[in-house]
Formats: structure tokens, sequence, C-alpha cells
């Protein structure tokens, strides 16, 4: 799902949330089970938004197609 490099960039991003924020350091591994509880328990969210925005976006683009299309018509 990851690539190596993006799933490393996650793992230190978190790293950096929690010294910045927390003033704690937290190792990759806490940090990779955080990724996973995240991935597992958000991720979820984010995809069926991402769904539900391309949805809206073809709906909305059909729409003016049709209306495009209508247009075109030959008046009798």
């Amino acid at each position: 799902m990851y690539t190596k490099e993006e799933k490393e960039l996650i793992i230190s991003n978190i790293q950096q949330f929690f010294y910045t924020e927390y003033d704690e350091e937290i190792s990759s591994l806490k940090a990779d089970i955080l990724f996973h509880f995240f991935e597992k328990e958000i991720g979820k969210y984010h995809y069926n938004k991402g769904i539900d925005d391309a949805t809206s976006l073809v709906l909305d683009k059909f729409s003016s197609f049709e209306d495009d299309l209508y247009a075109l018509r030959k008046r009798k």
C-alpha cells in the first residue's frame, strides 16, 4: 500500500510530532504501531470520504455533460 520510503517518512513524522507536541521521543516501533492503529481505525473514513468526493465530482461533470449534449439536439 505504501512504499518503503513513504512509510519511513510517515514514521519519522509521527516521531517528530510527539517530540514537538509532547517533548517526548518515541521509538520507530512505537511510531509504527501508532501508524498501523490510525491506518486501521481512521483510514476507512478517509477512503470513504475520497470515494464520496469522487462520486460528487463525477456526478457534477456528468450533469454538465448531459446539459451540453441536450444543447446539441436539433430543434424541430
